[in-house]
């Protein structure tokens, strides 16, 4: 009986987790289809200002969003939930939201909380 209630109490810890990470996920990749490779605000273009680092660029086009074949706009892509768990889209996203606040102090009047 025990071992059946740390089990559940596991998988309960596992549930939310995966939920965080799924709605983190979500917010993300609703941003970055909102921003779009080629979107300018001010005379900024704002994909590659708010991720200047190359190999972000490419973690979140890999795991995040899918770039359409005229590269003009992200398509949200829909991992399954063991996806969710990998290291390396959990870092995509936790590095995509650093970037993201860090870009938003720096211009503040440009919302990108959608």
């Amino acid at each position: 009986m025990e071992k059946q209630v740390r089990r559940e109490e596991k998988q309960d810890v596992q549930d939310n987790d995966d939920l965080q990470w799924a709605e983190r996920f979500d917010r993300l990749a609703r941003q970055l289809t909102r921003i779009s490779p080629t979107l300018t605000v001010r005379d900024i273009m704002l994909y590659p200002s708010i991720f200047p680092d190359i190999k972000l660029q490419q973690s979140l086009e890999t795991y995040i969003v899918e770039v359409n074949s005229s590269k003009t706009c992200f398509l949200a892509r829909n991992p399954r939930p063991d996806e969710l768990r990998r290291a390396a889209l959990r870092e995509a996203v936790q590095k995509a939201e650093e970037c993201i606040a860090r870009f938003q102090k720096q211009w503040p009047a440009i919302d990108l909380k959608y």
